[in-house]
């Protein structure tokens, strides 16, 4: 790939692209997995389809992380801080009401803020929030890594 001239624009697009795509896949994956599961313990397919889509309902919050890295990458500060951000808030998200944490950290947790679908209603107002969040941190982090001074 580094073997002839590639731009940073298009490097940056081709792996955000490739981070997209294989994101979606495997969301719709992992739903399909949920809905043959339900098929299996229910003998019903009618909800097979449903999970495969609302797998979906994650991408904006994964295109975050992902927006997220490649600011860091962009502003070369390392991507740890992303890892920490993304470690603790599983644990917060799974295990915070059973610990009776205050309701300010579970608010703030990523996972949250997603409607858990096809069992509740789809809100769509946190998911375009965080798409709107997902593609500022993404152009910002096109932009600082533009500007980046890569050593050789």
């Amino acid at each position: 790939m580094l073997a002839t001239r590639v731009s940073r624009a298009r490097w940056v697009a081709t792996s955000l692209l490739v981070s997209a795509l294989s994101a979606t896949a495997m969301l719709v994956l992992s739903g399909l997995g949920f809905g043959l599961g339900f098929l299996s313990a229910t003998q019903d397919a009618s909800m097979v389809g449903e999970f495969a889509v609302a797998g979906l309902a994650l991408l904006p919050l994964v295109l975050c992380v992902v927006g997220a890295a490649i600011l860091a990458y962009g502003r070369a500060t390392g991507t740890w801080w992303v890892w920490v951000l993304l470690v603790a808030s599983m644990p917060v998200g799974l295990y915070g009401p059973l610990l009776n944490l205050p309701g300010a950290l579970l608010d703030a947790e990523p996972f949250g803020l997603v409607p858990a679908v096809p069992g509740e209603e789809l809100s769509p107002a946190p998911l375009a929030w965080m798409s709107g969040v997902a593609l500022a941190l993404l152009a910002l982090g096109a932009t600082a890594f533009r500007k980046r001074d890569l050593a050789a």
